[in-house]
């Protein structure tokens, strides 16, 4: 049987509770008339924690003295072309530490364009 994915919105909260650590999330399950898992609330938690995780990874990057950055265009089943991102670095720490950078949109696979979307992403 197939559910549609927007059903899973209530496991989601209990997936980001107990296996991500957002205890925070916790207190969305306080109320009554409310459960905080609607499509849209769902969207505005996932942009959150995007943004933190952003935050915490462009954190490393800027302490870190050395990065590398490895990349791969994909086309998904719209036939979107897109550029993936990955850093990898070394903390301060010591450790190697490989993490997602982003996707970047790209109207073509062409190296022309792969490389200026690449350069645009250093540069910010």
């Amino acid at each position: 049987e197939e559910i549609p994915h927007t059903t899973k919105f209530p496991s989601f909260i209990e997936f980001a509770i107990h296996s991500l650590g957002c205890d925070v999330l916790g207190h969305l399950q306080q109320a009554c008339n409310a459960k905080y898992t609607s499509a849209r609330i769902i969207q505005e938690l996932l942009q959150v924690m995007a943004d933190q995780v952003q935050h915490q990874h462009e954190g490393l990057l800027a302490r870190s003295t050395y990065f590398g950055l490895q990349c791969d265009e994909t086309t998904d089943i719209t036939t979107t072309k897109q550029l993936v991102l990955l850093t990898r670095l070394i903390t301060e720490s010591g450790e190697v530490n490989t993490r997602y950078a982003g996707m970047i949109p790209v109207p073509d696979g062409k190296a022309d364009t792969i490389s200026a979307a690449i350069l645009a992403w250093i540069q910010r």
